[in-house]
């Protein structure tokens, strides 16, 4: 199961880890998502992330950023200021991007244009 971004080492792990648990609580627990959007650090490195050079790291970073905009609608003006919207973005006019970072970005996105 050599997939590509292996070669990340513990670091990357360590952030994908982090990443999957908050995916997952971000999901289900609408006071994550109010936490997360109040974090500026957080969204900071929501971008980063985005920007990753790893497409499990903008996957996942895509599906929080999803949650996020599904659990609540407000924080949209939030990560639009935050450059977050922006990465998301950038992360679909990327050439190497993969289907699932795709769909969840695209999502994402819909909502912005919903809500």
């Amino acid at each position: 199961a050599n997939k590509h971004g292996s070669e990340g080492g513990p670091a990357q792990e360590g952030v994908e880890a982090t990443l999957q648990a908050l995916l997952q609580l971000s999901s289900q627990q609408p006071k994550v998502c109010d936490a997360v959007a109040a974090d500026k650090k957080g969204l900071d490195t929501l971008v980063c992330l985005l920007k990753s050079s790893y497409a499990d790291l903008r996957e996942a970073a895509s599906g929080v950023v999803w949650n996020l905009m599904w659990c609540t609608p407000q924080h949209v003006a939030t990560l639009v200021e935050s450059d977050v919207i922006d990465a998301v973005i950038g992360l679909l006019r990327s050439p190497n991007i993969g289907d699932a970072e795709a769909a969840m970005a695209a999502g994402a996105l819909s909502r912005v244009a919903g809500g």
